[in-house]
């Protein structure tokens, strides 16, 4: 007897614990980490994006429209949700100029990223530091 209700502890406890592995629970926006926040918005915006290529053709009557970007607020925070690629060409003359401004103007890294958190339409700093990279690699050959 002793032995059964050892077993019937046991599968409670499994019954409980499975219980618990199901109901995953969903972090509020507010209090998810930053990037739960980004895989949130990039499936909502791909959802949204679904959502207009399908009704586009049936309430627009046209194949060509095309969703471009949305911006969010949420909780006072603003989120620009970009659906079309840019030319590469076009973005790397972007980095180009704003490599350029930071090096002319003596820009810290740290006032750089508090201008990102102003204009999103900045280049990231990865990209900056990549054609920095690219431009000290032209000019040492140059030299030798």
């Amino acid at each position: 007897m002793l032995f059964g209700l050892q077993l019937q502890c046991v599968h409670n406890r499994r019954i409980i614990k499975e219980r618990s592995h199901r109901t995953n629970k969903t972090i509020p926006f507010e209090e998810a980490k930053d990037t739960t926040c980004r895989n949130r918005l990039k499936n909502f915006g791909n959802q949204i994006l679904d959502n207009f290529s399908e009704s586009s053709t049936s309430i627009l009557n046209s194949n060509s429209s095309e969703i471009v970007g949305i911006t969010l607020k949420i909780n006072g925070q603003l989120y620009q949700l970009c659906f079309k690629d840019d030319d590469g060409d076009e973005k790397k003359l972007h980095a180009e100029a704003v490599a350029q401004q930071l090096d002319i103007h003596n820009i810290s890294q740290a006032g750089y990223r508090s201008l990102a958190r102003i204009e999103p339409n900045l280049p990231r700093e990865n990209v900056v530091s990549n054609v920095k990279k690219e431009i000290t690699n032209l000019m040492n050959d140059e030299i030798q």
